[in-house]
């Protein structure tokens, strides 16, 4: 039923979705040629992005570093057999994702600041 109830409107749909994507993207984009202390790549498109971190499960510390201290939830990669990594949301409102985004730089870099003071390297 609610496929049916829809189905009219998959032309706007589709377009609010596109204009989402493109700009979170861009957003993406900018941060990671901004400089990160991770392995980040930018996706052609979809609504997920896969960041890999220091150690060999960087991404699970990195989680809960980011949920201690930032209050930003990421998904832990080993959830999808990379423990190395996390997966990083594109598909909210532009302006949230941006807030995220900033937050999420902000946590990876203070992150990346304690593993070097504490003397651990990859």
């Amino acid at each position: 039923a609610l496929a049916l109830a829809l189905a009219p409107h998959l032309d706007a749909l589709r377009a609010r979705a596109r204009m989402i994507l493109s700009a979170n993207h861009a957003l993406w984009r900018s941060l990671v040629a901004g400089g990160l202390p991770c392995d980040a790549s930018v996706p052609s498109q979809g609504t997920t992005t896969f960041v890999h971190l220091p150690g060999p499960a960087g991404g699970d510390a990195f989680a809960a570093f980011a949920a201690e201290r930032f209050e930003l939830l990421v998904v832990p990669g080993r959830f999808f057999g990379e423990p190395r990594g996390v997966r990083i949301a594109l598909g909210g409102e532009p302006a949230r994702c941006a807030l995220a985004l900033d937050t999420f730089q902000s946590a990876v870099r203070a992150f990346h600041e304690a593993r070097r003071t504490a003397g651990e390297t990859a």
